[in-house]
C-alpha cells in the first residue's frame, strides 16, 4: 500500500484513507481487487499489469473508513480465464493519534519537578504497539517500543546539573503521533 506510514514499511498500515494498492502479477493481464472476506468480498476496481507485471490502484475514491480491510485479487488473462483469489491481506487504517500521557514516572515519583539523581528512569504507559519518543533538551534520548501498553526506560547517560526539559511524545502502530508531554 502507499503510503505505508507504519513502524514498518511493510506491515500494511497506513493512517491516511485514502491509499494506493500496488502488486504484481504476469504480464498483460487484468487484475481484479476485492474487499471483504471471502464470503462477502466486492470488486472495488480492476487494473491491467504492464509488460514486468506491476499494477496499481487508486482506492482514494473510496475513503476507507478507519479498521481493518480484508484485500484479495484475482487475475484474468486475455481469455477471461480467473485465477483463485489471493490469500487475503489485511490492510489497517488507523488515523486516530494515541492519547496524551496521563502521567510519567520519573525515578519512582509520579511527575515530579525535581529529581536528586542525575540518572533518569522513565516509565508509563501508552497504546498498545506503539514506541515513546523521549527528548532531553530538544535532544533524542531514547525511542521506547511499548510492552503490553507500558513503556520504561534507564538512562546509562548521566545529565548535567541544572534543569532540563523532558518531553514525551507517542507514536501509535500506524505512524500517528500523540500530543507533546513536557516536563521541567
Amino acid at each position: 500500500i502507499s503510503p505505508d506510514t507504519g513502524l514498518s514499511s511493510g506491515d500494511l498500515r497506513s493512517n491516511v484513507n485514502t491509499l494506493e494498492l500496488r502488486g504484481t502479477a504476469e504480464p498483460n493481464v487484468l487484475v481484479a481487487v476485492y474487499l471483504g472476506g471471502t464470503t462477502q468480498a466486492h470488486q472495488v476496481g480492476s487494473v491491467l499489469t504492464d509488460l514486468l507485471g506491476n499494477w496499481s490502484l487508486d482506492l482514494g475514491p473510496l475513503n476507507l473508513p478507519e479498521g481493518n480491510h480484508d484485500v484479495r485479487v484475482r487475475g484474468f488473462d486475455v481469455a477471461g480465464n480467473a485465477t483463485a483469489f489471493s490469500d487475503p491481506r489485511t490492510v489497517v487504517i488507523d488515523t486516530t493519534a494515541p492519547a496524551a500521557f496521563e502521567r510519567v514516572t520519573i525515578n519512582g515519583r509520579i511527575d515530579p519537578t525535581q529529581t536528586n539523581s542525575n540518572l533518569l528512569s522513565l516509565s508509563g504507559t501508552t497504546e498498545t504497539g506503539s514506541r515513546v519518543w523521549v527528548r532531553v533538551n530538544g535532544e533524542l534520548l531514547a525511542t521506547v517500543t511499548e510492552s503490553g501498553g507500558a513503556w520504561s526506560f534507564a538512562s546509562s547517560t548521566p545529565l548535567a546539573d541544572g534543569v532540563h526539559t523532558l518531553t514525551f511524545q507517542a507514536e501509535d502502530a500506524a505512524g500517528n503521533l500523540g500530543p507533546i508531554l513536557v516536563r521541567n
